[in-house]
């Protein structure tokens, strides 16, 4: 029976002592993570000339963000969006995808084909019908020329 009591001292004293040997570590670690600067740095922002021709909302739930909208300038010949300006005379066709799967669905996709190759993704939120509305407003915007 005393030896079923010493066991259990002896256990309970090791991990007394395991747990003073190793809490100044986890105290280090804890600090560490404090000490690591937030980024407060704002992005870079391109000041845009004027008030936009047409303002075409991406996602409503990302309306008042930078990358909820897109501004179009007819004349000075652009589109804004986020914190890139793309031409829009290089713009040579528009496409929409659906991106979703297993771990994150529905995440539609707004595809601007430049005339270099390259491809501008802009995210145009969660819901398909949305997703093909801005579409169509992208469309229109650009390539007839005239806002509606």
């Amino acid at each position: 029976m005393e030896t079923h009591y010493l066991v259990t001292i002896l256990i309970l004293a090791a991990i007394c002592l395991a747990y003073f040997i190793f809490r100044p570590f986890a105290r280090r670690k804890r600090e560490a993570r404090k000490e690591v600067p937030m980024d407060t740095k704002e992005p870079d922002i391109t000041p845009l000339p004027s008030e936009p021709d047409e303002v075409i909302i991406l996602d409503p739930t990302r309306a008042n963000e930078l990358n909820g909208a897109v501004l179009l300038y007819r004349k000075e010949g652009f589109l804004a969006f986020g914190t890139g300006l793309i031409p829009i005379d290089r713009i040579k066709d528009i496409s929409i995808s659906n991106a979703s799967n297993p771990y994150h669905p529905c995440a539609y996709y707004i595809h601007l084909k430049l005339n270099d190759g390259r491809v501008a993704h802009i995210p145009a939120g969660q819901d398909a019908e949305w997703a093909n509305d801005v579409l169509i407003q992208l469309r229109d915007a650009i390539f007839s020329g005239e806002p509606e």
